[in-house]
């Protein structure tokens, strides 16, 4: 990259605080008045010490998917060269920090031992991305002696034949555990039909051996359009919650569905999150989950269910619900309940399984697409605020335009958060046709 990509670099991600309390949006990849690729689905990870990770896919001119990573040393005001390869084959990634000032990406790929896909581990540190020429995320084949890390998460790798996606990682400073999306093909005669589940592996000895995949979720079969299940992940109190959506086999619907391990290798049986999972109609789907480390757990999803006669309505609205015990099991749930107070009155698709959630210091931070603009909200002890914009719009802020999606949040204090996610909003100075704005990466900082 060039001095004039640089600069653009550090004065397109150098924030400002907006009027009103919300932080202006910038753009984040430093070629976005010029490049022309679709930058998709960023997730961001800090390390709560200044230190913070956004990475993206990015699909070249056919459609192939790469993986791109940018990181700041100056909480998130100014930015490192962007790091990775458009058209790889790699997506989905998942970044955790390793409290050691290491990065963790796992993701998924097609790697050279198969046409499949499987769960990679990639590895960086802070003196990575020093540099005009940044090393960011790489992998390292275990060597015993060096005590390198693996960079292959499903051992079975060679002889799988399974396509292994979404990766969602969480670790309690040693012990490593990984959820994915498994779809394994189905024999010939059965035509586009798959085999799918969540599945697991964890690490013993920070990363260097994995042990085998097995299944979390019970095993259906889908087709082409059938949603597949696609997990969350979370680590407090000495356990490992995953949740997951799936459909029930008799009613026919989605519902949420839940699974606990103490260790990673063995996890309870799966039960339904969602309470009125044996009675409501409706699809419950891409639930996310979050945990205070005290034995407080909460999970958020997508709901087409109007929770009774009375209730939301059958468009989508953005639920949640909470478990909170000193023993893991058994787990009540409470019943769900809508993120959004107006949800009874509005007739708008909220979220496409878009939600995600946070915790840090007493506040739940959930963020969300409805009609296309990012939404943002907190919760303390005492209920959920009115959902307000993620970041300034109108003539003040640089996104009056364009769709917006696929956000995610990081936080490193009660408020003290970076929002990401993609747009294709029209960039003063942006070269490309207007007719035909590609996507870009775009985020709002709030720093004490």
């Amino acid at each position: 990259m060039n001095n004039s990509n640089t600069s653009l670099c550090i004065a397109l991600c150098l924030l400002v605080t907006a009027c009103g309390g919300l932080p202006t949006a910038t753009v984040l990849n430093p070629d976005a008045l010029s490049d022309d690729k679709a930058d998709l689905y960023p997730e961001v990870a800090t390390d709560g010490q200044g230190n913070w990770i956004v990475s993206w896919q990015r699909n070249d001119n056919r459609g192939r998917p790469g993986i791109l990573s940018m990181h700041s040393n100056t909480d998130g005001k100014n930015w490192s060269l962007m790091h990775g390869t458009a058209g790889d084959g790699s997506h989905s990634p998942d970044l955790v920090s390793d409290g050691r000032g290491g990065w963790r990406m796992f993701l998924a790929s097609h790697y050279p031992q198969g046409q499949d896909t499987d769960i990679v581990m990639l590895y960086s540190t802070p003196a990575d991305w020093v540099g005009a020429v940044p090393k960011g995320f790489y992998t390292l084949h275990y060597n015993a002696a060096a005590g390198r890390v693996s960079d292959l998460v499903n051992s079975d790798a060679a002889t799988d034949k399974a396509q292994d996606d979404a990766p969602v990682t969480a670790t309690d400073g040693n012990r490593w555990v990984v959820l994915w999306q498994r779809a394994d093909p189905l024999p010939q005669q059965v035509t586009d039909k798959w085999r799918t589940a969540v599945y697991a592996a964890a690490s013993l000895d920070d990363g260097k051996t994995w042990s085998a995949p097995a299944p979390v979720s019970t095993p259906s079969v889908t087709g082409t359009g059938d949603a597949r299940p696609v997990p969350d992940l979370a680590f407090g109190r000495g356990a490992w919650l995953a949740v997951w959506s799936d459909r029930d086999p008799v009613k026919g619907d989605y519902d949420i569905y839940y699974a606990f391990s103490l260790d990673g290798l063995t996890w309870k049986p799966p039960a339904a999150l969602n309470t009125n999972a044996a009675t409501d109609s409706g699809d419950d789907t891409g639930p996310r989950v979050a945990t205070d480390g005290r034995g407080h757990w909460r999970v958020v999803w997508t709901s087409t269910d109007s929770l009774g006669p009375a209730g939301l309505g059958t468009d989508s609205d953005l639920l949640y619900a909470d478990y909170t015990a000193n023993t893991i099991v058994p787990a009540t749930w409470s019943a769900p309940q809508p993120v959004d107070t107006g949800a009874a009155s509005d007739t708008a698709l909220d979220t496409d399984d878009s939600a995600r959630i946070v915790y840090h210091s007493g506040k739940w931070h959930v963020v969300w697409d409805h009609r296309g603009t990012i939404y943002h909200t907190v919760s303390n002890a005492s209920g959920w605020q009115r959902p307000s914009f993620a970041h300034r719009e109108g003539a003040g802020g640089i996104l009056s335009n364009g769709k917006e999606f696929a956000p995610a949040i990081a936080l490193a204090g009660a408020f003290h958060y970076l929002i990401v996610w993609s747009s294709n909003a029209r960039i003063p100075g942006e070269v490309n046709p207007a007719t035909a704005p590609d996507y870009d990466i775009f985020l709002v900082r709030k720093a004490p």
